[in-house]
C-alpha cells in the first residue's frame, strides 16, 4: 500500500489543480501502488486498471448496464488524461491484449502554473508580495 504516496497526493497543490473527482482518482491510484519496490513490483506504479477506479470512485463497476459502464469508463479516461496534463501521472505502458495500462505516479513534486504576465505581477504586488534580491556573501 502506498501510504507515503497518498500523503504526497494530499498536498494542497493537488487540490488546487484538480477537481474533487480527479483528486479522488489520484488518491485511489496512490493507495493501491507500492511505496517501495517489493517482489519485483516497481514502487509508485499503478497497474489495477479502469474498472478498479470505477469501483473505488463510483462504488460500482457498472457491469449490469453497458451504457452506464461506457459513460463511467469515459469519465475515468478523461480524469486520467487530466492527471497526465498536470503532471501527477505518466503512462508507462498502454493497455493491450487483455493487459491493463500502467501509470507512474509523480505526486512528490506538483508543478504549479506561474503567472508572469504584467497583470499577474501587479496583482501579487498588491497582495504584500515583495521581491528580495539574494546575494552570496563570503563566510
Amino acid at each position: 500500500m502506498g501510504f507515503r504516496l497518498v500523503g504526497a497526493a494530499f498536498m494542497p497543490e493537488w487540490s488546487a489543480l484538480l477537481t474533487p473527482r480527479e483528486h479522488l482518482i489520484l488518491l485511489a491510484m496512490c493507495h493501491l501502488a507500492l511505496d517501495e519496490e517489493r517482489d519485483g513490483c516497481e514502487a509508485g506504479l499503478y497497474f489495477a486498471g479502469h474498472e478498479f477506479l470505477m469501483l473505488r470512485v463510483d462504488g460500482t463497476d457498472h457491469s449490469d448496464d453497458p451504457k452506464a459502464y461506457a459513460s463511467a469508463r469515459q469519465s475515468i479516461r478523461r480524469a486520467l488524461r487530466r492527471l497526465e496534463e498536470v503532471g501527477a501521472i505518466e503512462l508507462v505502458r498502454e493497455a493491450k491484449n487483455a493487459r491493463k495500462a500502467e501509470y507512474r505516479l509523480l505526486v512528490w513534486q506538483p508543478v504549479l502554473p506561474v503567472d508572469n504576465s504584467r497583470s499577474g505581477r501587479a496583482q501579487r504586488a498588491g497582495q504584500g508580495y515583495t521581491h528580495v534580491a539574494l546575494r552570496a556573501t563570503p563566510m
